[in-house]
């Protein structure tokens, strides 16, 4: 096979990067890396064939997925920083139908609030899990 011509190898990896973002597999964007780096490099090094190329960057593809890919799926996970639940730390919410009411958004609760009727005001010291703690009635 004839060598790929680079600038078609960059446009792969910039499309390849471009699906990551659609997939969201952490996978391909190391290949579309590699293909770039093989697409930047092939305008200074006279690769012999296209095979050459691809076997390359899907080596260094690999190697990058392989090495970075648990960095990468740690700076991605920022579900603790970044939860709906610490928007609402604490505050005051309204019984509603078995569930408390608090700036707009519906939390279940673990406590017994049978005593409670709908429209009562409670005092949410927390939200944890997706789910209200309430202060201890006096």
């Amino acid at each position: 096979m004839p060598m790929i011509e680079p600038a078609y190898l960059i446009a792969a990896g910039i499309f390849l990067i471009g699906l990551e973002i659609v997939l969201y597999s952490f996978f391909i964007v190391w290949i579309g890396i590699g293909l770039i780096l093989v697409g930047l490099s092939s305008y200074l090094i006279a690769f012999d064939d296209g095979y050459v190329q691809l076997a390359i960057a899907f080596s260094i593809g690999f190697i990058l997925a392989y090495l970075l890919r648990k960095k990468a799926m740690e700076f991605a996970d920022n579900s603790e920083d970044s939860s709906e639940e610490h928007v609402h730390q604490r505050g005051v919410g309204i019984v509603d139908n078995g569930r408390i009411r608090m700036d707009g958004t519906f939390w279940q609760t673990d406590d017994d609030i049978s005593d409670y009727d709908d429209g009562d005001r409670v005092e949410v010291i927390d939200i944890q899990s997706n789910k209200a703690i309430l202060a201890k009635r006096d």
